[in-house]
């Protein structure tokens, strides 16, 4: 009888914790600031290339793993500073930003 009531429990807590998913899925159709996994599908990724002093140009997401999000210059700064450090036989790299076509030089001292 003793399990008979902590199973009731468990049901009881399973469809309490379903019931709060549902209204926080209905309050994102509300609200839609609230946070949740749509916010991901949101973010931009930069797009940036990166050039080897032979002028070999690589999107920047080719040395990155596939579910790392680069959404801000600054994170691209830190791959472009990461490939500087594990390649530097094709140093100096330049950063190139593809939306507005300006340059900058990826290695830093």
């Amino acid at each position: 009888m003793n399990k008979v009531r902590s199973g009731r429990g468990v049901e009881r807590l399973a469809f309490a914790l379903v019931a709060a998913q549902a209204a926080w899925a209905a309050a994102g159709f509300v609200f839609p600031s609230l946070p949740g996994w749509v916010m991901f599908s949101r973010a931009e990724p930069v797009r940036a290339r990166l050039a080897d002093r032979d002028g070999i140009s690589e999107d920047l997401f080719a040395f990155v793993p596939r579910d790392v999000y680069v959404v801000n210059r600054d994170g691209a700064r830190e791959v472009a500073a990461f490939v500087c450090r594990s390649r530097p036989e094709r140093a100096p790299w330049k950063l190139v930003w593809t939306d507005d076509g300006s340059a900058e030089a990826a290695c830093r001292p």
